[in-house]
C-alpha cells in the first residue's frame, strides 16, 4: 500500500521509481534542520502573537495583529514554513518586507503566483519560528510586487488601501495557504 502510494507520486511527477520518496525525505531533513519548533506541551498554538503589532484596525482584526491563526497545523514539530517546505520544496522566490517582520514565499504556477506570508511567532519563547498570515501590512506587498500585480496595486498607494481591496487580497492569500498546506508537488526535470 505504501509502495503504491509513492509509485503513484513518481508516475504523476514523471520521476523514476523512488524519486518522489527520495525528494520527500530530503525536504523533511531540511525542514527538521531549519524549521523545527518546540511548542509548549508539544501542541501547536491556535492563537498567535506577533512581533509586529499594527495600530491599524484591519491589521488588528484580520492581519498580523490579530490573535487568530490563519492556518492551524495538525502537528507541532515544524513551523508553518516547514509544513509548506515539506509539501512543495524551495519557493521560487523569497522576499522580506522592508521594515516589517514579514517573510514572503512565492511559488510560480501555470495559473499564476501563489504567495504566502509568514510573521514571527512568539508562542513558545523561541526565536525564528514563524506562522502564516493572510493579511500582512500593506508595506510588505512591495516585496512581492514583481510576482503579484494585485500586491503592486496595493503597494503603490501612499495611504492605506481600502478595506475591500485588502480583504480581496487576504482571500487570495487564504486560498494560497489552503493549496500549499493541503497539496504536494515536485518539479519535474
Amino acid at each position: 500500500m505504501v509502495l503504491a502510494f509513492w509509485r503513484d507520486r513518481d508516475s504523476s511527477a514523471g520521476l523514476a521509481e523512488g524519486g518522489r520518496f527520495a525528494e520527500h525525505v530530503r525536504r523533511l531533513d531540511v525542514a527538521l534542520a531549519e524549521y523545527r519548533v518546540a511548542p509548549k506541551n508539544g501542541r501547536p498554538p491556535i492563537i498567535r502573537a506577533s512581533a509586529t503589532m499594527s495600530a491599524d484596525l484591519y491589521d488588528r482584526n484580520a492581519g498580523v495583529g490579530s490573535p487568530i491563526r490563519d492556518y492551524i497545523p495538525t502537528q507541532g514539530e515544524l513551523d508553518d514554513r516547514g509544513v509548506i517546505f515539506v509539501r512543495h520544496g524551495e519557493p521560487d522566490a523569497r522576499r522580506f518586507g522592508a521594515g516589517t517582520s514579514i517573510e514572503s514565499w512565492i511559488y510560480l504556477r501555470d495559473s499564476g503566483a501563489l504567495v504566502v506570508y509568514f510573521t514571527e511567532a512568539l508562542f513558545d519563547g523561541s526565536s525564528g519560528n514563524t506562522v502564516l498570515v493572510a493579511a500582512p501590512p500593506v508595506s510588505a506587498y512591495a516585496s512581492v510586487c514583481d510576482f503579484d500585480r494585485a500586491a503592486c496595486t496595493m503597494a503603490s498607494r501612499l495611504t492605506q488601501a481600502p478595506v475591500e481591496q485588502r480583504e480581496r487580497l487576504r482571500q487570495r492569500t487564504l486560498a494560497a495557504i489552503r493549496e500549499l498546506t493541503t497539496t504536494d508537488g515536485v518539479r519535474t526535470p
